[in-house]
This record gives C-alpha cells, sequence and structure tokens, in this order.
C-alpha cells in the first residue's frame, strides 16, 4: 500500500500569515486537530496543532488575532511523497515519534495527510499499535523525566505523588 491510498485528502490548509485566531477557527468548524500551513504555491511551511495553540499561543498569552501562524508553527514538518510505501511511512512516524505526516506530489505540493489514525484504518493492529507505541514513547520522554515521575505540577492543584 502507498500513501496516495491511505491518505487523506481532505484537510485544512492556510497561509503562514492568516493568525492563530483564523486557525483555530477552521479547527472547530472542521472538527479537525491540526492545521497545514503552505506557501502561496501549497508547499507544505509548517504544521499548527490543537496542543499548539494550547502551549504556544494561550500559555504565553498571545493576541489571537495578531499573532500569525509562521510565528509559533512547527517548522519543517514531516512529509512523504504519494508513492512512499506504507512501511516507510510508519518508520518515519516510529524513528521520529510524530503522529502525523503531510504528503506531497511531484512538485512538493501539499496532497493529503497521513495521521496515527490511517495507520489505525489501514494497517494490521500489530502494525499499528507499534507505531503508535513508538510514537507515544517520545512523548511520554519528553513529559517525564529520568525516574519517569512527572517533573512539572500547577502549584497547589496536584498533590505530590
Amino acid at each position: 500500500m502507498k500513501a496516495r491510498e491511505m491518505m487523506n485528502a481532505c484537510f485544512v490548509e492556510l497561509g503562514p500569515t492568516d493568525s492563530v485566531y483564523v486557525a483555530a477557527r477552521a479547527m472547530k468548524d472542521e472538527r479537525v486537530g491540526f492545521v497545514c500551513v503552505c506557501d502561496t504555491n501549497r508547499r507544505p511551511l509548517g504544521i499548527i496543532t490543537d496542543r499548539d495553540l494550547a502551549m504556544r499561543v494561550c500559555a504565553e498569552e498571545l493576541p489571537v488575532r495578531e499573532t500569525k501562524l509562521e510565528e509559533v508553527m512547527t517548522r519543517r514538518p514531516l512529509v512523504c511523497r504519494l508513492d512512499t510505501a506504507a512501511s516507510e511511512v510508519e518508520a518515519l512516524m516510529s524513528n521520529n515519534g510524530v503522529a502525523k505526516i503531510l504528503v506531497v506530489d511531484e512538485e512538493g505540493r501539499l496532497a493529503g495527510t497521513l495521521t496515527i489514525a490511517e495507520i489505525w484504518h489501514y494497517e494490521s493492529p500489530l502494525t499499528a499499535a507499534n507505531v503508535s507505541r513508538r510514537v507515544t514513547e517520545r512523548q511520554l520522554r519528553q513529559q517525564t523525566g529520568s525516574s519517569g515521575q512527572r517533573v512539572s505540577r500547577v502549584p497547589g492543584r496536584f498533590p505530590a505523588s
């Protein structure tokens, strides 16, 4: 199976100078968790997720109507070509610890997206579970210290374990 057969061709695409407000509204209206940020030729420049909005915009108290996506997006998103084999997509996700890959055509224009959800839908449960585990292991390591305990808490909100 190839990326073109697995990808989701329905995605939200915005420009780098669009505001985070526009992105948040688009996510809400389209019921998606991320937006692809592309140049005028539809070449991917970045990605912004709902988590990015919370961590990079809300938590930093940035003005939503003035803050541009290019200021807070994750740059250089992971991409693959339309003819990339499913096993290569899975390796990209696993090795990079990411759950989203943008699919581009021969000219590098955005053609679709691949998320861990598509892996679960199209691949065997064993394959999907292995990819999910590798992606979440990286995320877990980022959130915890070497002891495996959470390293930060909101004072007064959660009891220490």
